[in-house]
């Protein structure tokens, strides 16, 4: 079996416009003579055949131009496409162990197939997620809303539907709802389209809390906060009332109330501890209060990242020192219980003239294993910065030893 590739061999870096393909003993052509790069699975026998920009490094590699979009195509030794589209090269993501989820050029849609390369999801969902917890998919739809149809809560122009499907492609749950946000206790915040109300999912999507709050989101493993009649309360996994709802917000009560709550009502604050006692604290400021229920509707940490950065913007105007690091300390205990890269993200994009200051100041307020992690997830990003210059394969990053985007501090 050959490849009808002629690798450049002078010593610089260069694109190349070289096409090949796979021949069999026969010369009969297998793979069609189209691509610029080919791969081949050795465990499963399947060719994988790359169209796009290819760089050959100094020591002749061939490797892919990974600032252009590309595509893949996969094949079986007898030539068959296996998924019979093109897969855009960016995004594609890979579940390790599991498969991969992608968009088809064609449907300009998402699909997913598993590591033996058989498609399990057909390529016709407008996004997919995957929840590492559960190793659920969750899909979204979407499709043109009436007037009377948006969704003023989620703020969506469009009809949107999510599911959640097994990676063997079952469906988990009827296809109702119009939101689903996976928790990091393995549970799902999910809303009914028709009824417009928040309940919530166990972790074998069997409906645990009835679809009668207005809001939802996670506080602790098993302390919700939800919104019902226009006024905050919290509740537990059998929908027991652990706050009235008579609160203008709530949110975690950080240093000050280590496992309890700041508590807004009529424009004051108060701490209260986890048994509910009243912490004596100096007046505290609440222009976060909708920190954790902005956050709680989030999906993905670049926006995660870019949520922080805004309410740490709006924390510089504080007069008061004590009232900028009790309220900063907060916010990053809140968004590591979600999603703790997000603040390494945050920390690499965030841009204002005193940049180092804060920064600093987030630094301080990790504890030392959340420093170490940062180290690595740094370390990291500038261990693939110079082997992409050397024109080597890039390193997993974020380490896989670390917490991964869209993980909660666990350790």
């Amino acid at each position: 079996m050959q490849t009808g590739a002629n690798i450049p061999t002078e010593d610089k870096d260069e694109f190349t416009g070289n096409k090949i393909g796979i021949l069999d003993k026969n010369e009969n052509i297998i793979v069609p003579m189209i691509y610029s790069l080919l791969e081949f699975d050795s465990v499963r026998k399947v060719f994988l055949a790359y169209s796009g920009k290819t760089i050959v490094s100094k020591a002749g590699k061939t490797r892919i131009d990974t600032s252009q979009k590309g595509t893949w195509e996969f094949y079986n030794t007898v030539g068959k496409n296996l998924l019979n589209t093109k897969i855009e090269s960016k995004p594609l993501n890979q579940i390790p162990n599991i498969g991969f989820y992608g968009k088809s050029i064609a449907t300009t849609k998402w699909g997913f197939f598993n590591n033996d390369y058989k498609l399990i999801l057909p390529f016709q969902y407008d996004n997919i997620n995957y929840d590492s917890i559960n190793k659920y998919l969750i899909t979204t739809t979407y499709s043109d809303a009436k007037q009377n149809e948006l969704d003023t809560t989620l703020h969506k122009s469009k009809l949107q539907r999510q599911n959640i499907i097994s990676i063997d492609g079952k469906q988990l749950y009827p296809n109702t709802l119009s939101a689903c946000y996976n928790q990091p206790n393995g549970h799902f915040i999910v809303k009914d389209a028709a009824l417009k109300k928040f309940g919530i999912l166990n972790k074998v999507c069997k409906l645990i809390i009835p679809y009668q709050y207005d809001l939802i989101y996670n506080f602790f493993d098993s302390v919700f906060v939800a919104k019902k009649n226009g006024k905050f309360g919290a509740i537990n996994l059998r929908n027991q009332i652990l706050l009235p709802f008579e609160y203008d917000s709530i949110y975690l009560g950080g240093k000050i109330a280590i496992n309890g709550f700041q508590l807004k009502k009529n424009n004051e604050s108060v701490y209260i501890d986890g048994k509910g006692k009243v912490i004596n604290t100096p007046k505290v400021t609440t222009s976060t209060s909708n920190f954790q229920s902005e956050l709680s509707i989030l999906n993905d940490s670049k926006s995660r990242a870019a949520l922080l950065s805004k309410y740490i913007n709006e924390l510089i105007n504080y007069k008061s020192k004590i009232t900028f690091s009790t309220t900063l300390s907060m916010l990053i205990k809140q968004i590591a219980q979600v999603d703790f890269y997000a603040i390494h993200e945050m920390v690499m994009n965030y841009n204002a003239p005193n940049k180092s200051e804060i920064l600093k100041l987030i630094i301080e307020h990790l504890t030392i294993d959340q420093r170490s992690v940062f180290n690595k997830y740094s370390s990291c990003i500038l261990e693939n910065f110079s082997r992409k210059q050397n024109g080597q394969s890039e390193l997993p990053c974020p380490p896989l030893n670390t917490p991964q985007p869209g993980h909660p501090w666990k350790q």
